[in-house]
Parts: C-alpha cells; structure tokens; sequence
C-alpha cells in the first residue's frame, strides 16, 4: 500500500499482523508434524515392545507348563506307586497262601483288595485323561461315609502289615456332598 495515510498504517499493520499469524501457523504445523513423527515413532517402538513381551509371555507359560508337569509327574509316580505296592504285597501273600494250601475260596478278600487298588489306578488315569483334555470333573453326589469306608479298606492291609489297626467310626446319618469321588478318595487316602 503506497498511502501513508491513517489506511495506509491500519493495512500497514494488518499485513504485519498477517505475517505474524502465517508465521505462528507455520511454526505450529512444523510442530504438529514434528509431534506426529514423534508419536509414530514411539507406536513403532511399543509396538516391537508389545511383540517382545508376548513373546516372553509365551516362553514364561511354556516354562510353568513344563515346571506342572513335572510336578503332575511327581505326583502320579506317588499316587500309582502306593496302590502298586498294595497289590505287589496281596500277590505276594496270595501265593504264601497258596503254598501253604489255604482253599482259593478262603483268598476272597486279598482278592477283593487286589481289585479296589486296581480300579484307584483306573481311577487315577482316568483323571490325568480328563485333565489332559482341559473339560471339568463330573461332580455327582457323594456319600461321605461310603466314602471314608472305601478309603479305610483300602488303607486298612498297608496299616495291618505294619502292626496298625484302623479303625473307622462313621458319622451318624448321611453326609452327603458334590464332587469328583475318585479325587476325595484320592484326598482321604493320602
């Protein structure tokens, strides 16, 4: 504007003003951009982090896993071994008996012994299947007091071949519950 007039200044010093707003407006656009490279960079960064922490992630669940199992392992051998043992030393009287010519009619309970640790073993297996196949246990009613029979039968030989009776006193009336009746026996045994 060539006028320097009262005009002249005002467009004067709008054109300044402008200059001042184009500057400010550049200066702020550098800085979004400068913001946006800044935050693309670090999403780039969290993002390798994120795929570096799964990964570890995975690699810790993989270690528990193996730590349970050996564990699972441990606690099978136990679990088999007992019941194993029970029938090893059934068999071993069986055939005392045997020699010493007792009838095999009179062999009915070592029999009967033989049997029950053999279907805890059943029992047993058949649980480390379900648990292996990740479905839950079949909670049913259980008779508490049938329960702790079937488990002081099957305590009973190992106490009495080391000099202990045992002795059950059941509870008066039914105590009933829901659960796996294979894992309390497992419980009440141990």
């Amino acid at each position: 504007i060539g006028r320097s007039d009262e005009i002249g200044q005002v467009a004067s010093h709008l054109d300044t003003l402008l200059d001042q707003v184009q500057e400010r407006d550049k200066r702020l656009r550098n800085w979004a951009d400068e913001l946006n490279a800044r935050v693309e960079e670090r999403t780039r960064e969290l993002k390798v982090a994120n795929t570096k922490l799964e990964e570890t992630f995975r690699q810790l669940v993989m270690s528990e896993k193996l730590a349970s199992i050996g564990e699972i392992t441990a606690g099978v051998a136990h679990e088999i071994n007992n019941p194993v043992g029970v029938i090893r030393n059934e068999v071993q009287i069986l055939r005392y008996r045997l020699d010493d010519g007792d009838p095999v009619e009179v062999l009915g309970a070592e029999l009967d012994v033989i049997d029950k640790h053999a279907e805890r073993i059943g029992g047993i297996t058949d649980g480390l299947l379900t648990f292996s196949r990740k479905t839950p246990f079949r909670l049913e009613r259980v008779d508490l007091n049938r329960l702790l029979r079937e488990a002081a039968d099957l305590a009973r030989v190992p106490f009495a071949n080391s000099g202990v009776a045992l002795a059950l006193a059941p509870a008066v009336g039914a105590l009933n519950l829901r659960g796996s009746p294979n894992h309390l026996l497992q419980v009440v045994v141990n």
